[in-house]
């Protein structure tokens, strides 16, 4: 899946290298919020702590302006599927999001 080797090879709180960024950065294109995602721009991102839910992993935006904004890399998946398939979509999102 797109965002599962790069989630689970980079540790807590280390920012994706450059090649893993700018996939990371394609992904975010299909986030539904995207523009709320990206904010003042994308200075960094990296995999973290979701801010709700203890113990939970996610990817973290790093702005320009220094705030941090969590990202689930599956409704980027599940927008774009949307889009291109929504048959596909309807599965995608029994499957990992409900």
């Amino acid at each position: 899946m797109l965002g599962g080797t790069i989630f689970s090879k980079n540790p807590i709180d280390q920012k994706l290298s450059e090649r893993d960024k700018s996939t990371m950065r394609s992904a975010l294109y299909f986030h539904p919020h995207k523009n709320k995602k990206l904010g003042t721009g994308v200075q960094d991102i990296k995999v973290g702590w979701h801010p709700l839910y203890q113990n939970t992993r996610c990817f973290l935006i790093v702005r320009s302006d220094g705030s941090v904004e969590d990202f689930s890399c599956h409704k980027c998946i599940q927008h774009a599927y949307e889009i291109i398939g929504p048959e596909r979509a309807k599965r995608y999102k029994k499957k990992y999001l409900e």
